[in-house]
């Protein structure tokens, strides 16, 4: 052995023998292929080790290299040979040392070469006899040089079942039918220092994630390296005096540093190393999100504490964590945000208000929305000339009605189904019917504004006194939602249910006259959801056989038979005029000519 590997070898076997969990056996003249000795990990400290308490056998390789200055680099490449590699995998891995000679001084770097990382390089690069390995600095602290040899043994025990099985990776694992759970750890001497803070051991050393498969086997599925933040959603109620705020919440970890996100806009900062912890608020988020970040901060300012699962965090406001925080007019901003609220539920909206999207001229929108509503009070508003149209809050579209006191010359606001409205319609004779607004809605406008709500227009509907002529206008809107469902094209969709209902309840009716019409849409309705019975289209060919039926009826049932040469022959059969009415109906659709 040359006087290079002498002492190299030395400066291993030293810097390993002065830790107190390793113990080396490296022989200066072993001849041993691929290795140059090993390293026994110990799980305890102490001098004499017995051999019950061996963790593990480390085998290593040690190169030495004469330099004529020093490089101050944290890393540096070195050339092995693929057969090198090959035997390492086979043994479940090898900490390879290089041993950089300046003058009389050593300068050790390393690389633990396990299973995971042998197989990457391996397949890149097994059609080459050698390939360059990056190598670390080796540390001179006793308990790091011994954290690096037992991870060592842990992640190789971890890995012994990569060595011939499949790789996987972060991409194949999302994409399975069943994903396994994952796990990511590792083992310190400095146990104590780690305990309350285990993630601070990731921000400064490599680690592994694994996947943990049945039977016991856990496969590598990605290599860490100086972790610099964690992020982890933890299912922990957060509340004040008992009430709930959220479910959740979101554990950022940086080195020495926590962070606890309350929803979008709340922030907890624990800054460990400054010994200072404060707290961040940036109002943003829905509307629903909104209300409860700042009920939730305004909550636990007045009580000065907050309970995440059964632990109860005191907040010490007087130490200037909130300088800039006028209590006063956040409860103001607040009661507005929650009457806003209020009135959109008052008009049947589902769809959150995206606040964060809202401009100026939204913000005076819903302002009125709330005073004239809310508030039943007189508003200012732009005449367009109708006494119902579209009224649009940022993200929110709503139908509204608006009457001019004439007095003011301001506007009383509605939502367009308000019970207290009454509606009349004439007939050709100018007799006057009671009706309500509900019945003459166009398809676009039950998709577009988002205050509709189907139950609330039925109720409007059955409170109004039924006739031949009211019947009439149900009908023509019962096609409306048809026409509606069909221009959203989704499978399913309660506008199909709510025309149905719309349907049985002229049908329940008992009015004499309309039952032809009733059943052809009841069975558009039905084909719309799946098939036809034998059933319905005996119906259908009843109605479709019935020289006393006009034929509009006949062509529709025709069609709805899918007897279309049938159908094209009573279509054509109508007037111009009748044919561009048909053509607006929704059982067009189903015309296998449809023009």
């Amino acid at each position: 052995m040359s006087s290079i590997e002498i002492i190299a070898t030395d400066a291993v076997r030293d810097r390993i023998a002065h830790t107190d969990y390793l113990v080396p056996f490296i022989n200066e003249n072993d001849k041993e292929p691929s290795w140059d000795g090993s390293i026994y990990a110990y799980k305890h400290k102490g001098d004499n080790h017995p051999k019950s308490d061996l963790a593990g056998k480390v085998l290593v390789q040690i190169k030495g290299k004469r330099l004529q200055r020093r490089s101050n680099s944290k890393r540096e490449n070195y050339s092995v040979e693929i057969s090198d590699l090959q035997n390492y995998l086979q043994e479940g891995g090898t900490v390879f040392f290089v041993v950089y000679i300046v003058n009389e001084d050593a300068f050790i770097y390393y690389n633990c070469l396990l299973p995971y990382n042998l197989k990457k390089i391996l397949r890149d690069h097994s059609n080459q006899k050698r390939t360059n390995i990056t190598l670390k600095k080796f540390p001179e602290n006793k308990n790091e040089v011994s954290d690096i040899i037992l991870n060592f043994v842990r992640d190789r025990d971890k890995q012994r079942a990569a060595i011939h099985g499949e790789e996987i990776n972060m991409e194949s694992l999302c994409k399975s039918k069943e994903a396994p759970k994952v796990s990511i750890g590792f083992t310190t001497v400095e146990r104590e220092k780690y305990i309350d803070f285990p993630f601070d051991y990731l921000f400064s050393h490599e680690s592994y994630l694994y996947a943990n498969l049945s039977h016991g086997i856990s496969l590598p599925v990605m290599h860490f390296s100086n972790v610099e933040q964690t992020e982890m959603k933890m299912d922990q109620a957060v509340s004040v005096e008992g009430k709930l705020f959220y479910s959740s919440i979101e554990v950022v970890s940086q080195y020495e540093l926590e962070k606890i996100l309350f929803g979008k806009n709340i922030c907890l900062i624990n800054d460990r190393n400054k010994n200072v912890s404060s707290l961040k608020f940036d109002l943003k988020g829905s509307l629903s999100e909104r209300i409860n970040d700042e009920e939730f901060l305004l909550s636990s300012m007045r009580t000065g504490k907050i309970e995440i699962g059964n632990i109860t965090i005191p907040f010490d406001f007087q130490q200037g964590w909130m300088d800039n925080f006028n209590i006063s007019e956040w409860k103001d901003h607040l009661e507005f945000l929650k009457d806003a609220k209020s009135v959109l539920d008052k008009l049947h909206v589902k769809k959150e208000l995206d606040y964060d999207a809202l401009e100026e001229r939204d913000i005076l929108n819903l302002y009125a929305l709330v005073s004239g509503i809310g508030k039943n009070n007189l508003v200012s508003l732009t005449d367009i000339g109708n006494a119902i149209g579209k009224y649009r809050v940022g993200n929110i579209n709503l139908l509204i009605i608006v009457l001019k006191d004439e007095d003011s010359g301001l506007y009383r606001m509605y939502d367009y189904s308000d019970p207290s409205l009454a509606f009349k319609s004439l007939d050709e004779e100018g007799t006057e019917y009671p009706t309500t607004i509900c019945a003459s809605l166009k398809a676009k406008e039950l998709i577009n504004f988002d205050n509709i709500d189907y139950d609330i227009i039925f109720k409007r509907i059955e409170s109004i006194k039924y006739t031949k002529f009211f019947e009439n206008q149900i009908t023509l809107f019962m096609l409306e939602v048809i026409k509606a469902y069909d221009m959203i094209q989704l499978p399913l969709h309660p506008l199909l249910e709510f025309a149905e209902r719309l349907n049985e309840y002229m049908a329940n009716q008992g009015v004499k006259g309309n039952e032809v019409t009733i059943e052809i849409n009841r069975l558009q309705i039905k084909k719309r959801m799946g098939t036809l019975s034998t059933k319905d289209k005996d119906s259908l060919m009843s109605i479709a056989n019935n020289p006393s039926n006009d034929e509009m009826s006949i062509t529709g049932a025709y069609i709805l038979l899918d007897s279309h040469e049938e159908a094209r022959a009573h279509y054509n059969e109508l007037s111009v005029a009748q044919k561009k009415v048909f053509k607006e109906y929704p059982i067009y659709k189903f015309a296998d000519w449809n023009e």
